[in-house]
């Protein structure tokens, strides 16, 4: 099947010859829509659809899959979280703020996922991190005051630490 199709559509796997390949078929979110981001038709291996989904070059993109700024951040703030480098992280979102006040709000929203997936994967235990959120319904305005200070978020997410550890019986 070929023609157009739709970045992030639904796929089909289909046997052709004895080989896996993936077809894009449109979904529109809304009947009587129409999609508004295409790329030619393509078909290709699991691996080639993996790269036409990511937008890498060369897979005959019609729309370029260029990060904005905020994605770009989000990426090096992972980073940073995932170091333990919390105050420099903090620092570089004050920076990012002052060339990107409008894009700010986007940063703020992820960070405590951030967060979260950097516990979880360092403790090793989401269900003492679970207990955590029940315990502490706020944890994320908290931590997302606290971001705003890199002392203050340094010493927030050491203590968030502390208290996952002791759930967790550590």
């Amino acid at each position: 099947m070929r023609g157009k199709t739709l970045l992030f559509a639904n796929y089909s796997l289909q046997r052709s010859r004895q080989k896996r390949s993936a077809t894009l078929t449109a979904a529109p979110a809304f009947p009587n829509s129409t999609p508004d981001l295409q790329i030619a038709g393509h078909k290709a291996t699991d691996k080639g659809r993996s790269r036409i989904l990511r937008g890498e070059p060369g897979m005959n993109v019609a729309v370029s899959a260029k990060k904005t700024p905020a994605v770009e951040f989000l990426d090096n703030l992972t980073g940073l979280i995932h170091a333990g480098k919390f105050k420099e992280a903090s620092e570089a979102y004050k920076t990012f703020e002052k060339e990107h006040s409008t894009a700010d709000f986007l940063i703020l929203e992820a960070l405590p996922f951030r967060l979260e997936t950097y516990i979880v994967k360092k403790l090793g235990s989401s269900t003492a991190f679970s207990i955590y959120t029940l315990r502490h319904p706020n944890w994320a305005v908290e931590a997302v005051k606290a971001f705003e200070d890199p002392a203050g978020f340094e010493s927030f997410v050491k203590e968030l630490e502390a208290e996952v550890v002791k759930l967790a019986g550590k």
